[in-house]
């Protein structure tokens, strides 16, 4: 409501895309329907109040008039490259440059994502984890990075290595729901825990519990040394 009302000629695109915002909650099955109206509400009411304070009114009325000065737009369009497989930035500029910073866009001002999280197959929300260092797991997972979907409650794990140019890069990605949970569900996951030791924990909001991420049991010795007793 409040940058609605800082941007009146755009309310309502502003208002459209707060209300999209809170229909994609609901649909992530993380909000009722009834979350999002009192949302709405009590956010007018906070609004109304917030713009009524004289101190954050004249926030309110500066950040204004310096939306109305001229300003110079410059974004960055950043297509994918398919042979490096990575993102390829460039500038495009709408209005004249004069006094740009010509280095907003160059890449090497920038750390760009080494993996991309999307939104297939109903994913919603991303729970970053940590890069296992422990010794629980089989030596295979070291070195990998654990992170799930609080909605979905999935977990996944990427490989991370980085090269002699000290540049990081991630493959390998495999999912760990199945094997974690079995025929149970541990809900939300809303984050991820280790300990002194580099072992992984993972919290379920849903359940309000904590489980170790542990490896699988270790096969019993073969007995040795066997002999009869007469």
């Amino acid at each position: 409501m409040v940058l609605a009302s800082l941007i009146p000629e755009k309310a309502q695109a502003i208002l459209a895309r707060a209300s999209l915002y809170g229909e994609n909650r609901i649909l992530c099955g993380f909000h009722f329907r009834s979350d999002v109206t009192a949302g709405e509400q009590v956010g007018t009411v906070l609004a109304v109040e917030m713009l009524q304070h004289p101190v954050f009114h004249g926030w309110f009325l500066e950040a204004k008039a310096e939306l109305k000065r001229p300003r110079v737009d410059v974004f960055c369009a950043i297509p994918w490259n398919a042979s490096t497989s990575r993102p390829t930035p460039r500038t495009q500029t709408r209005v004249p440059a004069s006094g740009n910073d010509p280095l907003l866009c160059n890449p090497a001002n920038y750390q760009l994502p080494i993996f991309d999280y999307t939104h297939d197959g109903g994913r919603c929300s991303i729970t970053g984890g940590y890069v296992y260092r422990g010794a629980a797991l089989p030596a295979s997972f070291k070195g990998r990075y654990f992170f799930a979907d609080f909605v979905k409650g999935r977990v996944w794990s990427i490989a991370l290595s980085v090269d002699g140019g000290g540049e990081g890069h991630a493959s390998g990605l495999i999912e760990h729901t199945a094997e974690l949970t079995g025929s149970a569900r541990f809900g939300n996951v809303s984050s991820f825990g280790v300990d002194g030791d580099g072992e992984l924990y993972l919290v379920s909001y849903s359940l309000g519990r904590v489980f170790k991420i542990v490896g699988p049991p270790a096969a019993p010795a073969t007995p040795t040394g066997l002999r009869i007793v007469r």
